[in-house]
């Protein structure tokens, strides 16, 4: 797990930690037993202009840190270099107008079946290409970058 996402989730869960407990006991009420009966002794306001500011920063923090965290990219943003094969297919699919079938591209480059299912497999983890499958054959489509 890398820094960044630790300190988002940390900031995630003091937020929310915070607004819990600010919505759970506000200021300025006080109840008192005497005997069998209630007493409200003070209620200026249910919640002080304190508690909604703690509770507003709160649920903000909170909700840019979520978002943060589901919206960042996988691998801390970070792409691993291509290597020579990938660079090899890849650039291949990106002259065939960004798509061709895996026979092609064996046919093409002189990699074996096993190879190119490898790579393509490999490129498409990544999130650079999309295979379908048509018929009896798979087509190779490239994606564009984000």
């Amino acid at each position: 797990m890398d820094r960044a996402l630790v300190i988002l989730s940390l900031v995630f869960f003091a937020s929310a930690l915070a607004l819990f407990l600010e919505l759970l006991s506000p200021s300025g009420v006080k109840v008192v037993l005497v005997g069998s009966e209630v007493r409200v002794l003070e209620i200026p306001d249910a919640y002080s202009r304190f508690d909604v500011a703690v509770a507003a920063v709160s649920a903000f923090a909170a909700g840019a840190s979520a978002v943060a965290i589901l919206t960042r990219p996988r691998g801390g943003g970070r792409r691993p270099k291509l290597g020579e094969s990938e660079k090899r297919v890849y650039e291949f699919l990106l002259e065939r107008g960004g798509e061709a079938y895996q026979s092609e591209i064996c046919e093409a480059l002189g990699l074996s079946k096993s190879t190119v299912s490898e790579i393509v497999r490999r490129l498409e983890l990544r999130g650079l290409v999309e295979v379908r499958r048509e018929g009896g054959r798979n087509l190779v489509v490239a994606r564009s970058e984000r």
